[in-house]
């Protein structure tokens, strides 16, 4: 064919072998603990990550290792017949914010809606395998029947398992921040500083019961740090790009999320602008009960109910996006074209988010809208300007108070300079 090159299939390239990783001399899981008491439940941890001299940081492969407690509120050990259980995805549910600083620049702040940007993350981009499987290390086991605490939920049922009597229990997984999705190491001289704020108990804590309350206490709390001795070869070539007035740079995806409230009889809205100036490269958008929100022990934080939504758009000042709107009937089954939208969150055509049109409509309703033209897993992309607002119609006033939940997405580089300066730009 004109304009097409030869090529061989790589089964018949007989003579060349793998190659071979020069990278890492030695690797290791350094264990960090908090500077500071734990057994206060609302105190922040903290974590310092002390500057190498040699450790090259991985935190994408670092991950926080917690033993937990169920305990009535006055600290008691809860008898066999009460039934309550951690939330579904403790790990994401267990902190409400964090704060990452090194070398003095504030790098990485969720100040108190980290739940649901770790959940929601964590539901569009890992596949059914990951959750059946490794997410239940973070306590991914899924409920059956939204807001049924009781033997009729069997996600709940194998969550109480864990903690009957008040018996500790463990869960461990990665920090949903930046630095912790990157796939680059961090090079010595880099002083590290994690602060985790808790969330309320009974926010992470689920149960039927109304007239007691339980409390979620931390006995260990560990971090995991992968670090790396690298060749000399490796650390010349760093030295060399620093000494050339380049830096180290690391392209990071920054989440901003935004919430506003629906009161009781709310039949259709549109939102105050939401982000002004810089455009996020997409939105997703969900509902949760805003007594949820809050924070209760019979309801979960994590039930993304459509709420009877027939219209959403989101608007560029004033302009309909992507789609001129998306329209739902949730009472005949009809909201595929929500449901389609979810692709654009995983970033590659074809990929598997684990989530069926079924599960969709039963507690997990969002809906994707990639506002930059040119979306991409890979590389930036052109920054685009303007102010974004979302507006809702329902098919019936809402009966209950509901929390819109808007999570955005924007792209931002780590700068490291040869002083070991820290910036984000």
């Amino acid at each position: 064919m004109e304009n097409a090159k030869s090529t061989m299939r790589s089964s018949l390239d007989l003579g060349e072998n793998y190659p071979t990783d020069i990278s890492s001399l030695q690797s290791e899981y350094s264990c960090y603990y908090p500077i500071n008491q734990i057994s206060d439940d609302t105190t922040p941890i903290s974590f310092v990550v002390p500057s190498s001299s040699i450790h090259y940081v991985q935190f994408n492969d670092s991950f926080v290792y917690l033993k937990l407690k169920i305990v009535s509120s006055t600290g008691a050990t809860w008898t066999a017949t009460d039934v309550v259980a951690g939330s579904f995805d403790l790990l994401s549910s267990i902190f409400s914010g964090i704060e990452i600083d090194m070398n003095g620049c504030l790098v990485s702040k969720t100040a108190t809606l980290l739940p649901y940007r770790s959940h929601i993350l964590k539901l569009l981009t890992r596949d059914k395998g990951y959750k059946d499987t490794i997410a239940t290390s973070e306590f991914w086991y899924p409920d059956t029947k939204a807001n049924t605490f009781d033997t009729d939920n069997s996600g709940f049922t194998t969550r109480a398992a864990f903690s009957t009597a008040s018996a500790p229990f463990e869960i461990l997984g990665r920090l949903s921040e930046s630095i912790f999705e990157t796939p680059k190491y961090f090079p010595p001289q880099i002083n590290t500083k994690i602060l985790l704020r808790r969330s309320a108990s009974e926010f992470c804590l689920d149960t039927s019961v109304t007239t007691t309350k339980y409390k979620l206490s931390i006995s260990e709390c560990v971090l995991y740090v992968r670090r790396h001795v690298v060749y000399p070869s490796v650390i010349a070539y760093h030295h060399k790009l620093l000494s050339s007035n380049r830096k180290f740079q690391y392209p990071l995806k920054q989440f901003e999320i935004r919430t506003f409230n629906l009161a009781v009889g709310t039949s259709s809205t549109l939102s105050e602008v939401l982000y002004r100036n810089l455009l996020p490269e997409y939105l997703l958008v969900s509902f949760v009960s805003t007594q949820a929100a809050l924070g209760t022990q019979n309801k979960s934080c994590f039930n993304f109910d459509p709420f009877g939504i027939s219209e959403l758009q989101v608007k560029v000042d004033g302009d309909a996006q992507v789609y001129q709107s998306l329209n739902f009937d949730f009472d005949k089954k009809l909201y595929l074209m929500g449901f389609n939208t979810l692709q654009s969150a995983v970033g590659t055509l074809g990929a598997d988010h684990g989530l069926s049109r079924t599960d969709y409509a039963n507690g997990n309703f969002l809906v994707c809208f990639s506002i930059n033209p040119s979306p991409t897993a890979y590389g930036l992309v052109p920054e685009r300007h303007g102010s974004v607002q979302i507006s809702l119609k329902f098919a019936k006033s809402l009966t209950e108070a509901v929390t819109c939940i808007v999570v955005a997405q924007f792209q931002s580089t780590l700068e490291i300079d040869s002083h070991y300066n820290v910036s984000l730009i």
